[in-house]
């Protein structure tokens, strides 16, 4: 999952649509401009632990091989946030944190497709049990 500011897809598409397109995806920085630094997602520091990446760009909560979260930052900014959710734990509590933590910093979550998704457990783990790559994980863990 992608982590937005609101603000900024408001300020640079105008109005929320159901979703992203690649080109202004790939287009905008929707991070530049913003009040936002890295510093906000020591929010997570309790459920998802910070831990040393694999690079300098990237902040890093939780572990890469399960639930995480991946800061990229370029000269001192924010340009991209990725979420991991595993499907293969329990990540309910890592998810509700997500969810609270995109409320309480108005931040849009956008799924792997670009969509936006609502700000609800229920919701996400429809999409998620839904999802290609949970079907994919399911055939297999069920041989």
């Amino acid at each position: 999952m992608i982590l937005l500011p609101k603000e900024s897809l408001v300020k640079h598409l105008g109005e929320l649509h159901e979703k992203v397109n690649d080109k202004d995806y790939n287009r905008i920085d929707f991070w530049a401009g913003t009040k936002y630094s890295s510093s906000i997602f020591s929010y997570f520091d309790q459920i998802l632990p910070k831990n040393k990446s694999w690079s300098d760009e990237i902040i890093l909560y939780g572990d890469t091989n399960s639930n995480c979260i991946e800061i990229v930052e370029e000269n001192d900014s924010i340009s991209e946030a990725i979420i991991r959710i595993d499907f293969r734990t329990e990540y309910s509590l890592a998810l509700n944190a997500v969810l609270e933590f995109c409320i309480l910093n108005s931040l849009i979550l956008l799924d792997n497709n670009l969509r936006i998704m609502d700000l609800n457990e229920t919701n996400i783990n429809a999409q998620i049990f839904n999802s290609k790559e949970y079907k994919k994980y399911k055939v297999l863990e069920d041989q």
